[in-house]
């Protein structure tokens, strides 16, 4: 599914949330009128209540007819808060910071296809929460010419390691896979100042395999901004080297 940014913004306003190119927004409602909300003061009010959450997973098994007391459940709740503690730290920072954080970057001499290949990828359904979607995101991006603070210049750069870093922190939110391609390749895009970006995943839904239909779970996802996808000749090698990578 190749996805543009008008259907993601299309698509994120129905899912109740918006993100302009400065960052991410909530959709509030207030007395039934929708209410724009920036993230940072969205997040002030909704913060991990690790208490909260033991508590909650000490009510859900109850409520699901178990004895909470016996040994193998007892340390459950801590463990269930610790765990959304951890896999959830995407939510507490907004595609900018994230950006930000993993700005470590460096000007080259030439303008070359950067292109990594992340597995390993896990992220956490929003409609099921306790079922993953993992597997594999194709990142690439095409630098762009930058003048450095220090009067330096030349095609803009960040580190190998900030791209599965950032799909990692990416990943670590409550998502849908068109959601997270869509933060990934922002976060690139922020990070790197470059506007011709790639992201493809590749993941596998235990929503979909595990529950419901119980088919293969396993969908495709593209994002590709649209200065890379008029640039016809970029496209096609990124697209090759996917096919590459994947053989």
């Amino acid at each position: 599914m190749l996805l543009n940014m008008s259907l993601i913004e299309k698509m994120c306003n129905k899912l109740g949330y918006y993100r302009p190119a400065s960052g991410k927004y909530y959709l509030s409602k207030e007395n039934n009128i929708n209410v724009v909300v920036d993230e940072k003061q969205f997040k002030e009010v909704h913060k991990f209540d690790y208490n909260g959450v033991k508590q909650a997973t000490t009510m859900l098994l109850t409520a699901m007819g178990q004895d909470i007391s016996r040994p193998g459940l007892v340390e459950t709740p801590r463990r269930v808060a610790g765990y959304w503690k951890e896999l959830l730290e995407g939510e507490n920072y907004t595609n900018q910071e994230i950006a930000d954080m993993f700005r470590k970057d460096f000007q080259v001499s030439f303008d070359p296809i950067v292109f990594k290949e992340c597995k390993n990828v896990f992220s956490h359904c929003e409609h099921h929460l306790a079922l993953m979607f993992n597997g594999t995101v194709y990142v690439a991006y095409i630098p762009t010419y930058w003048n450095g603070k220090d009067n330096s210049d030349g095609y803009r750069v960040i580190g190998l390691s900030k791209i599965p870093r950032i799909v990692d922190m990416c990943s670590k939110r409550l998502q849908l896979q068109e959601k997270l391609v869509a933060d990934i390749a922002e976060c690139i895009e922020l990070a790197t100042g470059s506007t011709q970006v790639y992201v493809e995943a590749i993941l596998d839904h235990g929503c979909v395999s595990a529950r419901g239909a119980k088919s293969s779970g396993i969908t495709e996802t593209t994002y590709m901004s649209p200065a890379l996808r008029n640039n016809k000749e970029a496209r096609r090698e990124i697209q090759n080297k996917v096919i590459i990578t994947k053989s």
